[in-house]
């Protein structure tokens, strides 16, 4: 589930907090979706870090595969659309699955394990936190749950608002 994790998380970051509202606005274009779609790839390099040798080609894969779908988003609507953006996401998410679970049969994995005492605070301590923290797959769903319930949650329910309530979005803004 390492490599799950780490790639979901990516495509949440991309997805949400990186994508600027200046980002959203150029995706229009097929460039702008090139632009969002390429923030994957060092996102998904980065949290696949130690294991990248084996793991590039499928980070480029997976931000290939985010542009073409996004690109087929675009084409399909000129407005929001609450189940383009729910297609949108499960087909991310399928492909995401795919690509780890291959990754999660090629790698042999060793973990490592934190065994400085509590309290010798140094930056070598600290490192060695970070590093422990980052191979925890507990405070990777953490990540996710924080980012899937402010920023992809504050999405949704705007698109359910606007789709289903129109005439109360209409008079609170």
């Amino acid at each position: 589930m390492f490599f799950l994790y780490r790639l979901i998380l990516a495509h949440l970051l991309t997805d949400f907090p990186f994508q600027t509202s200046y980002i959203f606005k150029l995706r229009k274009n097929w460039w702008g979706n090139l632009i969002h779609a390429s923030i994957f790839i060092p996102t998904g390099a980065i949290l696949v870090l130690p294991f990248l040798g084996k793991a590039w080609l499928c980070v480029v894969f997976i931000g290939i595969t985010h542009f073409i779908i996004d690109q087929w988003k675009v084409i399909k609507t000129k407005d929001g659309n609450i189940w383009l953006f729910l297609v949108d996401q499960i087909i991310h998410f399928s492909f995401i699955i795919i690509v780890a679970t291959f990754l999660e049969t090629e790698i042999v994995m060793v973990v490592p394990t934190l065994s400085l005492p509590p309290f010798a605070f140094s930056l070598s301590y600290l490192k060695g936190l970070i590093v422990y923290a980052y191979f925890q797959d507990k405070f990777i769903l953490y990540l996710i749950g924080y980012l899937v319930s402010t920023f992809t949650g504050a999405v949704l329910i705007y698109e359910i608002e606007r789709v289903f309530f129109p005439k109360i979005r209409k008079e609170t803004v």
